[in-house]
């Protein structure tokens, strides 16, 4: 059974570390999960025209309203997955309705820095894909410490920043690899059947989806907890070195 220790780890022993929290709450995070899935399979960004070819704004803009609702209603179900994974890892067991509720304490400043945060990668991917990698690593655990620390918004954007940036390797290798597996899986139903309706691809992508999201959070709270640990030595080390002088 995971728990948090406060020890540093290597890549290899984040992901492993993942696995087992991943395992031990997989059953309890699953209805969440299943939505977070469904949600991020949606068809967005769909533009309406007329005959002529010409947009259909009222149209567009009640997709782009359904589209913000259902990032909202992500964020909040994922923000519960983070709550019960969390506890999980202390050793302690929360309820689904439990984790709603304490996810609304917070849910006011995890809709608006997810905005944000949809945002800044949207700005990212325009530039190609490396901005937007680079931005949504960045500032990846933004919404743990929102959830379980209460800072501000831009409190909680700087303080995943400052732990990413002094290991950045540390913490782009965990992150992509479930997002590798997702493709890979993904690829190989393609392949094997790619006359298949878009039906069945869309239900093979939220089975996928479904499967592998919760790793990803787990491998997010994870690091989490390696790289606050890995500060907090160099603060007190910071420490004694100033006290030495």
């Amino acid at each position: 059974m995971y728990k948090y220790i406060k020890m540093k780890k290597g890549v290899k022993e984040i992901l492993g570390d993942s696995i087992s929290l991943y395992k031990q709450s997989f059953w309890m995070v699953l209805p969440l999960a299943i939505a977070v899935a469904i949600f991020s399979t949606l068809s967005f960004y769909k533009v309406y025209t007329n005959a002529a070819g010409e947009l259909i704004w009222q149209q567009q803009l009640l997709w782009l309203a359904f589209e913000g609702l259902v990032l909202m209603i992500s964020a909040f179900c994922i923000s519960a997955i983070y709550i019960i994974m969390h506890f999980s890892a202390v050793g302690e067991k929360v309820t689904f309705n439990e984790s709603i509720t304490l996810m609304f304490f917070s849910s006011l400043k995890i809709a608006f820095a997810t905005l944000l945060y949809v945002a800044l990668l949207a700005i990212g991917f325009a530039f190609f894909i490396v901005p937007g990698l680079f931005l949504g690593i960045l500032f990846i655990h933004y919404m743990p410490l929102i959830l379980l620390n209460n800072p501000s918004i831009l409190s909680a954007y700087k303080t995943s920043a400052r732990l990413v940036w002094k290991h950045w390797w540390h913490s782009c290798i965990p992150v992509l690899v479930p997002f590798v597996y997702m493709a890979i899986l993904l690829n190989v139903v393609g392949q094997l059947y790619p006359d298949a309706s878009i039906w069945v691809l869309n239900v093979t992508q939220v089975v996928v989806l479904t499967i592998l999201f919760p790793y990803l959070f787990a491998v997010v709270l994870v690091l989490l907890n390696d790289l606050t640990h890995r500060k907090e030595l160099r603060d007190d080390l910071q420490y004694f070195k100033e006290s030495q002088q």
